[in-house]
């Protein structure tokens, strides 16, 4: 199980890291897409606040807020590394 979760944490970690960068860009839309490929992958696991955030970003995406995102990125970010340590910590 471990494993997996792993896995998923090394993916979502891309998959912010270009999240983050299409925000920084200007790249709406972009943002939008690794947002839900993020909200997916964190359906697997669990993290209803990851989820959610993951959620609003998607939705910013679609009607091109950017300001939005720009505004939500770092909850996205304190989100992943709050869910990121609870699995780290969980490690046998």
């Amino acid at each position: 199980m471990l494993d997996v979760i792993g896995k998923v944490l090394v993916e979502m970690s891309k998959q912010l890291m270009l999240m983050k960068e299409s925000v920084e860009q200007g790249h709406a839309k972009q943002a939008g897409v690794q947002a839900h490929k993020i909200r997916g992958a964190v359906g697997n696991i669990g993290s209803l606040a990851l989820q959610e955030i993951a959620h609003a970003m998607e939705q910013a995406g679609k009607a091109e807020e950017i300001n939005l995102l720009r505004t939500l990125m770092p909850e996205m970010e304190k989100q992943f590394e709050l869910l990121k340590q609870l699995m780290e910590a969980s490690e046998p």
